[in-house]
């Protein structure tokens, strides 16, 4: 293919010697010349100009083509290192409560005292329940792709009311300082109600999770220019920055995360539903200074 290439670029200087020579042996190149002086190399040098542009137009759709595939090529082994990863992430999380309740169940069968019996079955059930709540995300994430989204206009203020109601069953809330700020006439948003609810339930979650007895956590709402934004600001332990980058990854966990029950996938389905929404989520965070979760909506106008 390269060397057709080249051969191709060496045409036109090729036709245009060719023509120079057949004019001669016509006897014609003498009668030209003396009407238009020097017509062979004008000839020769436009077949040269020809054969440089031909050229350079043959490079740029190669190198274009090359810079294509190759960006391909690195999209295609991130996709395979991605899902690597997910597997190995995935693999942890379900190893992890199988050998928990293996463990379980053997100690069950060597244990008379009831009290001692009754605390393992209830390790059993957490555990259960942990590999129920992973199976469940891991469906919900896998539907968001083709779910048809039941879009009517909703309060942002009410969306994050029932968000905060839910959140707050978490016992764990109960010696957190949970504050809301609700701006005073907000626009309507078209969306999804139980996916939105699901969003905003996450990243309160996760903030109470996160978080310690007598941390502060503030959510809000308000408009800024033309967009809807819910907020939820914590004082916590904030996140490790090396952990940052991965933290929308399917089944993250970070180092400092093991020592809060969980499956890992809150914050990669937040982004997948606010996506859904044509939206933004972002997330702010300093070690012992706090993170703050950023999610920005398209109000929706009547009036538009």
């Amino acid at each position: 293919m390269r060397w057709a290439g080249r051969f191709i670029v060496l045409l036109p200087a090729a036709a245009a010697v060719l023509f120079v020579v057949i004019l001669a042996h016509l006897g014609l190149l003498e009668l030209t010349i003396s009407l238009n002086a020097d017509l062979d190399v004008i000839l020769i040098l436009a077949g040269v100009a020809l054969s440089i542009i031909l050229g350079l137009v043959i490079s740029i759709r190669t190198s274009t083509e090359y810079m294509r595939q190759r960006a391909i090529r690195q999209a295609l082994n991130q996709i395979a290192t991605d899902h690597v990863g997910f597997l190995h992430r995935l693999d942890h999380e379900i190893k992890n409560p199988l050998m928990a309740i293996r463990a379980a169940l053997a100690n069950l069968n060597d244990v008379d005292d009831a009290a001692t019996r009754q605390a393992i079955r209830d390790t059993i059930e957490a555990q259960v329940l942990r590999l129920s709540l992973l199976s469940n995300n891991l469906r919900k994430i896998a539907d968001l792709e083709t779910h048809p989204l039941e879009c009517i206009p909703l309060d942002p203020g009410d969306l994050l009311k029932e968000a905060l109601a839910m959140a707050s069953d978490n016992p764990a809330c109960a010696d957190r300082d949970l504050r809301v700020q609700i701006a005073e006439s907000l626009p309507a948003l078209l969306a999804d109600h139980d996916l939105l609810i699901a969003a905003l339930y996450n990243v309160l979650d996760n903030a109470i999770k996160f978080s310690r007895p007598g941390d502060r956590i503030l959510a809000r709402a308000f408009e800024e220019g033309d967009r809807l934004i819910f907020e939820v600001e914590d004082n916590g332990p904030g996140i490790a920055p090396e952990d940052l980058p991965h933290i929308w990854e399917n089944l993250f966990r970070g180092r400092d995360a093991h020592r809060v029950p969980g499956s890992g996938i809150g914050l990669g389905l937040v982004r997948s539903i606010v996506q859904r929404h044509d939206g933004t989520v972002t997330v702010a965070s300093q070690p012992d200074a706090g993170t703050t979760v950023t999610i920005e909506l398209r109000p929706h106008r009547s009036d538009l």
